[in-house]
């Protein structure tokens, strides 16, 4: 799995952090057994999203994360952040997000490249969290939000912990985006689910 890269507006992915400050390994998510038999709805990312033009501060951007881009499409926007689907030389697709509201010369903020060409049937989700610190001194972190990408099979995803459900969203157009109210990290996980309720995708947070 190649590096993720790109971290401009301090969302920061769950697991990855290292790999974006420090160019250091990643830590591969666990997967579980998946719930549904509809595999082929688990490798699919239906939504083309809107072409959008390739400008030249998308590809300065992108050149400095080492994509080499051919097209960029939105998928859409939630939560104030916008989602693309950027797709690259070698036929594979990457992934971007970055605010809404940021100037075209620098629109993304993250930019995730998986040599599997990332969303697929063992990994029907792909997702971070925006965190933050608390008080000065203390290294405990808490999570503030989580948004991603799903394959179509992907209904709804939730973020529980010990209690039970914490939050949880519906997703529309392979995307989806949700807050969470000052939950400390490693403290729950992310469910993905199909429209029978079946979890398909599982990870700790």
């Amino acid at each position: 799995m190649k590096e993720r890269r790109m971290l401009s507006d301090r969302r920061f992915p769950r697991r990855r952090v290292a790999v974006l400050l420090m160019a250091l390994p990643i830590a591969l998510p666990a997967y579980l057994g998946l719930g549904s038999n509809n595999a082929s709805a688990l490798n699919r990312l239906s939504s083309q999203g809107v072409r959008t033009q390739l400008t030249a501060g998308m590809k300065l951007q992108l050149r400095g994360a080492n994509v080499r881009a051919s097209n960029v499409f939105v998928l859409g926007t939630r939560n104030g952040r916008r989602f693309y689907r950027i797709g690259i030389s070698t036929g594979s697709s990457c992934f971007a997000v970055g605010r809404a509201s940021a100037p075209r010369s620098r629109p993304f903020g993250l930019v995730l490249c998986d040599a599997t060409a990332g969303l697929s049937s063992q990994r029907p989700v792909m997702a971070w969290a925006s965190v933050e610190g608390t008080q000065r001194g203390v290294r405990r972190v808490n999570l503030r939000s989580i948004e991603g990408f799903a394959t179509d099979d992907v209904v709804t995803v939730e973020f529980r912990d010990a209690s039970g459900v914490v939050a949880r969203t519906t997703v529309s157009g392979n995307i989806f985006s949700f807050s969470l109210p000052q939950v400390p990290s490693d403290s729950g996980h992310l469910v993905a689910k199909d429209s029978q309720g079946n979890t398909v995708y599982t990870e700790a947070f």
